[in-house]
């Protein structure tokens, strides 16, 4: 029994042809071609037909002359009503190959050659009546054999009794009388054939309004066709579950007479169980399937477009399967596809539709022919491959081994967070357990002192913050903000804070004046913890803070200061403080409740408060723990600011969730980066933004070969540092990630992809419901399709980074900010799909073809100049390389009168010895002409945030204007080609326009 019944006649009729190339389409080329170039592209559809209708036509042929040499297996009355039928259904499918094929083929040719719209008018009603005809014919003929056959299988004496070739000959007359009746009317006037998008197929009225007859002929087509499928599923369901049960009875029989009595019978009612039976089982279940594949979509489709318009909506022009795909043909500026790019876009989705059915076709023809199952399998496999793309099959090897492990990963995670969850669970309760596996571990190491502290010291100096903070009269939701430079007691200040319900802000020390103001200000703190390192800082802002909110400082102060700040030394009270565990806060507070305030890095403005609920903390140190594969014996070197969510949750919390020992440093320092891991026997070490660059400018060391560490984790390692720092420290293992404090879309590299910042799954994309979209590159607005969705990006394509939100998921809620506003402008609504809302990360970018991505520029970052779009990232990579690591900041300014803007470089030099000549020799070499900076700035350094990360703000206001700022400027003079000084007299002509960029 051949399984092509429906291929030809779905790929030639009511779709554009599906097999004729790669499904990887561009969109935004196709939509650029001309109409000339367009018409051009429909030879690949007028060969596809061609192939169709000669595949269909042999295979039908072929399966009609197997059948004629077989016709001996079906003289038993049991076989002859099937074998009718299969003749008939073969019969049909043949001529639908045909007459369809030949109407299409006339079509397209057509369509080819001729300008008019009106070409195809005249013989329209006839197409349109075959396909009813022949479409409806297959699928009613191939249910009557399921029933049939199902009737057989499950009740033979009375199938053997009353169903008869006569009966069978009746069945089939009925079955094709009802579709060419049907198929008649509009033909005589009742009701109506059009051309259907794209012009190359006839069909009932199904997109405008139609009139009651349309609908009704529609809808009836519909009906007829989705009962024909479902009762074609229920039965051969039923006749393979039958069958199945009696093999197994089968088998189970232990006395050999008995089972070799069975094989040698004919004539009894077990016949049923034979290979004959079970053989066409399997052609009518791939015959079934080919029709699901095939037919149901569009019989789904047209009947919600008939609603649809019932209800008033109107429908697109374009067919079914067309609306199905309009919306992922946006062209690069986010406009709707123009009818011209949509059938090549239809072909890529249903490409795999029809390379099924295609499958499926040919396992069942070599199965007719008697080729073995084995053999019959691998053609099936290999037509697949063949018509759709090796390319899947490649992809699902390649990250076969990733992919598991990221689900087994986020799988492990979630399952603790409901376990958590359900137990009513918190961060200090999930510590408490980690004391009791490990209570004289070491938590802690303060590198400054070499102060040790063990699980139990923690927890116990954590208490006395307890019933401190309880003490004051916070109660549960107040807020206390924390300033000071890291150090356990910051750890046990928080933690203590967070036994009591109250929440912590942890302020950014390296913060002063106004930007301290604005974080102490934005929490709504009612008291402030700082360190006596920090008492200038304190003073600058001391008369700026409310007098009703409590001063608290740690660490050795005169007597003086403490009266001039009003503040109260804190050691002293914790010292004395009960050390047992704390009555619970009420109300309780759970994994979705808030933890603490961590601040954004301010490199776009004033900091932010995101909020740092339970969960969050859990999920961030679970992640990294179980991605990276960390182990409970490792010993973590931590120099990160323990204010930042990389060093307070990723590197302290493995000490809080897993048991981990943390070694804490002060301040990073690189020249004792490695000594330090040495001393403390570290066997993972954590950076951040330009760490891994530091290390590499410091001179050679003995102690950088000499240390245990196995594993860097962080964000941030540009991929030009990647390969050189494992390379010459010996770190075999870089655990680089993705994500902000706040965000819901974090991703790992859990397989050291070099360059890599995470990945998400292309075989299952849906498990971790983050994308990449469109942006305009200027603006950075989200670019939306035909209904107001976002467009998602192609592999290769850069992109901004969202994650789907659901407050009631905790690895996919988001939190936002302390700020309301702030919150709501990290939320874009209709996104994946209608209704639905997002957090927008603001960084841009790419994900290649297995799903790994890469880290392309932070919102704002890129600029325009010349006509291209210039990447900062990748620039300043580029520049920092060329100078031996040293700090780069590549940004945009604006010129008056000067389209876009021009790339400008701000570059550290402190020993004054930058030299412009050879430095514009290296770029010239190494970069295109746009994205060489028109401007230059040497300063002794570029600011950075306290985690490393370039801060541009100031660099970007100060432009190239000599007197706002006393840093060397230089101009590239392209026609001298030379950098010039900048003095205030150059500075007017480019400003004025008398000197072209």
């Amino acid at each position: 029994m051949t399984t092509t019944i429906l291929v030809t006649p779905f790929s030639n009729s009511s779709t554009p042809p599906v097999l004729q190339q790669s499904p990887e389409v561009n969109c935004s080329d196709l939509s650029s071609q001309s109409n000339g170039s367009a018409a051009s592209n429909h030879l690949p559809d007028l060969l596809t037909s061609c192939f169709t209708m000669t595949f269909g036509t042999i295979s039908n042929l072929a399966a009609l002359g197997i059948l004629a040499k077989s016709r001996g297996r079906f003289r038993r009355q049991s076989k002859a009503p099937f074998f009718y039928l299969t003749v008939a259904l073969l019969l049909a499918d043949l001529g639908g190959h045909l007459i369809l094929g030949a109407f299409a083929l006339h079509m397209h040719i057509k369509k080819r050659y001729t300008t008019s719209s009106n070409y195809n008018v005249k013989f329209c009603p006839f197409f349109g009546a075959s396909m009813v005809f022949f479409g409806l014919c297959s699928l009613l003929i191939g249910c009557a054999m399921a029933i049939e056959r199902c009737v057989a299988i499950t009740l033979p004496f009375y199938h053997i009794s009353t169903i008869t070739v006569a009966h069978a000959q009746g069945i089939v007359l009925f079955l094709c009388s009802v579709p060419c009746a049907l198929a008649l009317l509009p033909v005589f006037g009742v009701g109506n054939y059009t051309i259907q998008f794209p012009d190359t197929w006839c069909f009932l009225e199904i997109h405008n309004p139609p009139t009651p007859v349309d609908k009704t002929l529609v809808m009836t087509f519909s009906c007829l066709g989705l009962t024909a499928l479902t009762l074609s599923l229920l039965c051969n369901i039923l006749s393979g579950l039958v069958l199945l049960q009696a093999r197994i009875k089968s088998s189970s029989s232990t006395n050999p007479s008995a089972r070799f009595a069975r094989r040698g019978s004919s004539a009894s009612s077990s016949s049923m169980f034979c290979s004959l039976d079970m053989e066409m089982i399997i052609q009518l279940a791939v015959i079934t399937a080919v029709s699901c594949v095939c037919w149901g979509p569009f019989l789904v489709h047209i009947t919600i477009i008939q609603h649809k318009l019932s209800l008033g909506v109107p429908a697109n022009t374009e067919d079914g399967f067309t609306l199905l795909v309009t919306e992922s043909c946006a062209d690069r500026r986010g406009h709707q596809p123009k009818k011209r790019d949509i059938p090549s876009v239809l072909t890529h989705r249903m490409h795999n539709a029809a390379s099924v059915s295609a499958s499926l076709g040919s396992l069942g023809l070599l199965r007719l022919v008697g080729v073995s199952w084995s053999w019959s399998l691998a053609a099936g496999l290999g037509v697949y491959l063949g018509t759709r793309s090796w390319k899947y099959f490649y992809i699902a090897a390649k990250t076969a081994k990733r992919d598991i492990n990221g689900l087994y990963v986020l799988c492990r995670v979630k399952l603790a967070l409901w376990r958590y969850m359900h137990n009513g669970s918190n961060i200090p309760s999930i510590f408490t357990q980690v004391v009791k596996k490990h209570p004289n571990k070491p938590a802690l190491i303060y590198e400054a002192t070499g102060e040790v502290w063990t699980f139990t010291q923690l927890d116990e100096i954590s208490n006395a913050v307890a019933h401190w903070a309880r003490g004051q009269g916070w109660v549960s939701g107040d807020v206390v903000a924390l300033f000071l430079e890291s150090r356990p007691l910051q750890v046990a200040l928080w933690l203590g804070l967070a036994k009591v319900g109250v929440e912590a802000a942890l302020i950014n020390f390296s913060l002063r004046c106004d930007p301290l103001l604005h974080c102490i200000g934005v929490s709504g703190s009612r008291a402030i913890v700082f360190g006596a390192e920090l008492v200038d800082a304190m003073l600058e802002v001391n008369s700026a803070i409310s007098q009703s909110m409590v001063r608290f400082c740690t660490g050795e102060l005169s007597a003086e200061q403490l009266a001039c700040l009003d503040a109260q030394p804190l050691d002293p009270v914790l010292a004395t403080s009960p050390r047992h565990s704390p009555s619970p806060c009420v109300p309780p507070k759970g994994m979705n409740d808030r933890l603490f305030y961590i601040y954004t890095s301010g490199t776009t403005g004033l900091p932010k408060a995101a909020i740092v609920v339970h969960s969050r903390y859990y999920r961030i140190a679970a992640f990294g723990y179980y991605a990276f594969r960390m182990r409970t014996e490792d010993i973590i070197y931590d120099c990160l600011p323990l204010y930042h969510s990389a060093g307070n949750i990723l590197g302290v919390g493995q000490c809080l969730i897993h048991g981990l020992t943390v070694v804490v440093k002060r301040k990073f320092s690189a020249s004792r980066f490695w000594d330090d891991c040495i001393k403390y026997n570290c066997s993972v070490v954590q950076y951040i933004g330009e760490i891994c660059r530091y290390l590499l400018s410091q001179p050679v060391r003995p102690s950088e070969k000499g240390h245990k560490v196995r594993l860097a984790i962080g964000n941030g390692l540009r991929p030009s540092v990647w390969e050189a720092f494992m390379e010459r420290f010996g770190v075999t293992q870089i655990g680089e990630f993705y994500g902000a404090t706040e965000c819901n879309c974090s991703i790992a590299n859990m397989d050291g992809k070099v360059g890599a910042c995470g990945f998400n799954s292309r075989i299952l994309p849906y498990v971790y419901p983050i994308r990449l979209v469109r942006v305009n590159e200027e603006t950075m607005e989200l670019l939306r399709d035909g209904r107001g969705l976002c467009v998602p990006c192609r592999p290769g394509e850069p992109g901004l980074l969202v994650g789907r939100i659901d407050q009631k998921d905790p690895l996919r809620r988001f939190d936002g900010y302390a700020n309301q506003d702030a919150t709501k402008k990290k939320i874009a609504h209709n996104v994946f799909k209608k209704d639905d809302c997002a957090y927008i990360s603001g960084d841009v970018l790419v994900m290649d073809e297995l799903g790994y991505m890469y880290f392309r520029d932070r919102s704002g970052d890129t600029f325009r100049w010349r006509g291209e779009n210039v990447s900062t990232t990748e620039v300043e990579g580029i520049i920092s390389n060329l100078l031996d690591q040293t700090d780069v900041a590549v940004y945009g300014v604006a010129v008056p009168g000067v389209e876009g803007k021009a790339g400008m470089a701000a570059i550290a030099d402190a020993s004054e010895s930058f030299d412009c000549d050879k430095f514009l020799k290296n770029i010239q070499r190494a970069l295109p002409s746009y994205a060489r900076p028109v401007f230059l700035r040497t300063s002794p350094q570029v600011d950075t945030t306290g985690t490393f990360k370039i801060q541009k703000t100031r660099l970007q206001r100060e432009g190239f204007d000599p007197r706002l700022t006393s840093d060397q400027l230089y101009y590239l003079n392209s026609r001298a080609g030379r950098y010039e000084p900048i003095d205030e007299e150059l500075y007017n002509a480019i400003v004025e326009g008398r000197i072209p960029l």
